[in-house]
């Protein structure tokens, strides 16, 4: 009678050693896919970053884009004004372009600034 209680004590000490070990491959399990969460999390930023930063670049360039379509246009006004009306066209052109550069500098400094960030919390 103590043989077989004592038999049936190991018998549901091995069961619980084998769900113990068990369980012990389920938390490391969850511990690799916890940092391999974190890892990914991590490059999902950094790609979006990236992909941000070639989004502003394309606007930069949609940008000069369009200057330069605007002034083509602006090199086909008419022939006939006067040596007045031709230092207004010239001197709005001349801002116009400044105003353009000013802006694509501002767009610049602020990628660079992004992309110094991005390094930052890489």
């Amino acid at each position: 009678m103590q043989s077989t209680d004592s038999l049936e004590k190991l018998l549901k000490f091995a069961e619980v050693e084998v769900e113990n070990v068990r369980l012990k491959q389920i938390i490391e399990e969850n511990a690799r896919h916890d940092a391999e969460n974190v890892e990914l999390k991590s490059r999902i930023e950094e790609l979006e970053a990236r992909l941000a930063l070639l989004e502003q670049g394309s606007a930069v360039d949609e940008m000069v884009l369009s200057f330069d379509q605007l002034n083509n246009e602006v090199g086909q006004a008419p022939s006939d004004l006067d040596g007045n009306d031709e230092e207004v066209v010239n001197f709005l052109d001349e801002a116009y372009m400044k105003s353009i550069s000013n802006e694509i500098r501002e767009r610049r400094r602020e990628k660079k600034q992004k992309d110094q960030e991005a390094l930052v919390i890489s």
